[in-house]
Formats: C-alpha cells, sequence, structure tokens
C-alpha cells in the first residue's frame, strides 16, 4: 500500500474555509490522485438460517423471533470461531451486543 501524502496544515484550510464560507478538503489518493489506495477485503459467508414464518399478531411471535435471533447469533458465533485465524483474530473475543 502505498502511504498517504501529508495533509496540509490544518490551519490553512480552516482560514480559506471561513473566508469562502465552505467546507473545504484535500482527497488524494493513490499516487497523488482521487484514487482510492488498494486495501485488502476479505469476507466469508455462511450457511442460510432458517426463519419459520409467523404473523405479527401471532401469540407465538415474540418467541419466533427469540428463536431466529438465538440461531442466528449462534451460526454467526461458529462461523467467526471457524474463521477468526485467517483474519489475525485468534486472541480476539466475539462481543454481540
Amino acid at each position: 500500500m502505498c502511504p498517504a501524502p501529508p495533509a496540509p496544515p490544518p490551519q490553512l484550510l480552516e482560514t480559506l474555509s471561513r473566508r469562502l464560507r465552505v467546507s473545504l478538503g484535500i482527497i488524494t489518493g493513490r499516487w497523488g490522485l482521487p484514487l482510492p489506495f488498494k486495501v485488502k477485503l476479505m469476507a466469508v459467508v455462511g450457511t442460510p438460517v432458517t426463519v419459520r414464518q409467523v404473523a405479527r399478531e401471532d401469540p407465538g411471535f415474540d418467541a419466533a423471533v427469540d428463536e431466529a435471533h438465538a440461531a442466528y447469533v449462534a451460526a454467526l458465533t461458529a462461523l467467526y470461531h471457524r474463521h477468526r485465524d485467517a483474519y489475525g483474530w485468534r486472541d480476539r473475543p466475539l462481543v454481540i451486543v
């Protein structure tokens, strides 16, 4: 990856922005152009979580939502633990709030 070029002094941009009454910024990327830097992206996709259809008026609706949420959290946790080494997160716990 290319390092980002140094930003202009904030005071200069602040002064120009105030005089022109518009927010100014300098957008730079690769080769000093407004092209984004290359960033390595990694993604995993898990198996679909089965959700049973329940009408909102059904007395068991809240239980069905809790069941679907628990299944989703379990699948997400399993997916995280299966692939966290590839991301370098072996010692990082998964926290779902």
